[in-house]
């Protein structure tokens, strides 16, 4: 069994049907990249896989497993409802439930959800789920009486993705993200240092994923809507003027990020100076990259140039650190443009420095593009710059590019109209 998983590059998209309670399963190789071309025998691969599937008939709600040998396709049940493969997300594959809007997420635990918001996501972005499907399919998450950790969390995973999609269309970016902005219900969150230590692990990561997606959207609105927010920066102001920079007892750590990303949005009264002469001097790992975090976060594209410029030379910013910077530049609204701009006109500098990592470098600078515009700049720059072995990480950014073209063109307008029902 292990010599189709070990010796067969890629992995499988298992598909199950169900039609009169029979069900049928079959697979196929998983390509994010379906306008890509692939060769006949990519398409034939197949592997053996142990499937573990939950399901549901008239009398039971039952998990039970079955051996998918190497072939296209097999019988495995009937007298069915519906079924979940992949049950607790044990294997390692993607799945396509042509009955997906059958499938009761309150029978199924918090795995088996974001298990299914994963799938989805993945499907969505292939070109082998529609758009009703897929927004379906995240309503109903968002609707279930007790959403977990993971599927909160793979709900988020789902809205940066339509996000960043949307991002270079800016009247459809505007409606999604007011969309997902009414979802965050970020409105009066208690974010007191009290309210925060008192908070399990896992609700806090989320209160914080929430605060970070929405203060991306719209950071005046948070601010308006939270009235405390406002009491949390000048307590982040004091933390760093008056207490040495220490945030115990005034502001839990886990929020200061993003309390300090809102704080300064420009180098008013010397507060970006300040941040970066204690970033120059900071010792605490921890300290650093929260510091690396917030001095990326400018509003004022002149400071976000300015950390880019900073980053060669290594008396002022680490060479192990350099990748990360642009990564977190690049991942914002504001700094993509620069930080790809950034990356063409140095690039001999930076890959003659970075060999190791030029696969990081690339994705992170690309792998938001969604225009046939930006795919040029990407074919014609690395047709004329040296990867070296890295032609490997080039194919796989044109992929991604491709993928991201594919959805604005083919699904964008169809999940804008699901999203505003």
């Amino acid at each position: 069994m292990m010599d189709s998983w070990t010796k067969t590059p890629g992995l499988p998209l298992i598909s199950a049907v169900v039609e009169e309670g029979h069900v049928t399963v079959s697979q196929r190789p998983f390509f994010l990249c379906q306008t890509c071309n692939s060769s006949s025998e990519e398409e034939e691969r197949t592997w053996d896989v142990p499937l573990q599937y939950f399901y549901k008939n008239k009398e039971v709600n039952k998990t039970d497993r079955f051996y998918l040998n190497a072939t296209k396709e097999s019988n495995i049940m009937q007298d069915v409802d519906w079924i979940k493969l992949n049950a607790d997300w044990t294997g390692f594959y993607l799945v396509n439930n042509t009955d997906i809007d059958l499938v009761d997420l309150e029978l199924m635990s918090d795995v088996d959800v974001a298990n299914m918001l994963h799938n989805s996501l993945q499907l969505i972005r292939e070109g082998s789920l529609s758009s009703q499907s897929f927004i379906s399919t995240l309503k109903r998450a968002m609707a279930t009486e007790q959403p977990g950790y993971l599927t909160t969390y793979m709900v988020l995973q789902s809205w940066w993705f339509i996000l960043n999609i949307f991002d270079q269309n800016y009247d459809s970016y505007n409606e999604v993200s007011g969309a997902a902005y009414v979802w965050l219900n970020v409105s009066n969150m208690d974010v007191s240092y009290g309210a925060l230590s008192n908070m399990a692990v896992t609700d806090r990561e989320l209160l914080v994923s929430k605060l970070k997606m929405a203060l991306s959207i719209d950071h005046d609105r948070v601010v308006e809507d939270n009235p405390e927010f406002h009491n949390l920066t000048v307590l982040w102001r004091r933390s760093i003027e008056e207490t040495n920079f220490s945030y115990e007892g005034i502001i839990h750590r886990d929020i200061a990020r993003e309390v300090g990303k809102c704080s300064f949005l420009t180098d008013e009264g010397g507060m970006w100076s300040l941040l970066w002469k204690e970033y120059s001097d900071a010792t605490v790992p921890s300290w650093e990259t929260d510091l690396e975090v917030i001095l990326t976060s400018a509003k004022d594209i002149t400071l976000l140039l300015r950390m880019l410029d900073n980053c060669l030379n290594e008396e002022k910013i680490k060479q192990d650190k350099t990748i990360s910077i642009i990564s977190l530049i690049t991942g914002q609204r504001r700094g993509r443009a620069v930080g790809w701009d950034f990356m063409r006109t140095n690039w001999d500098f930076l890959y003659d420095r970075h060999k190791t990592q030029i696969s990081r470098l690339v994705s992170a600078s690309t792998s938001t593009f969604s225009s046939h515009q930006r795919l040029q700049e990407m074919d014609e720059f690395f047709e004329k710059n040296k990867v070296g072995g890295d032609e490997r990480a080039v194919s796989q950014a044109r992929e991604i590019v491709l993928s991201n073209i594919f959805f604005m063109e083919n699904r964008s307008g169809d999940i804008l109209n699901s999203i505003l029902k």
